[in-house]
Formats: C-alpha cells, structure tokens, sequence
C-alpha cells in the first residue's frame, strides 16, 4: 500500500495550532523590564 505524503500540518496538527498560539502570545505580551523582574 503506498502511502501519500501529507504537508507537515496535516499530520502534527496540535503542534501547529500551538506554535501558531505562542507566537500569537508572544507578539502580543512583549517583554518589558518588569517581567524580566518577574522571573525568579
């Protein structure tokens, strides 16, 4: 049986959706000095 080679996105499909949501995230929250001080 041969097997068709499906784009990167159809076949990790949750891992996608949660790159695109972190970096969605990070542009959004750009890091100021304050949350550099935030961190431990």
């Amino acid at each position: 049986m041969e097997q068709t080679k499906r784009p990167f996105w159809k076949r990790e499909p949750v891992l996608c959706i949660a790159a695109v949501c972190a970096a969605a995230s990070m542009a959004l929250n750009l890091p100021s000095a304050a949350y550099l001080n935030y961190i431990d």
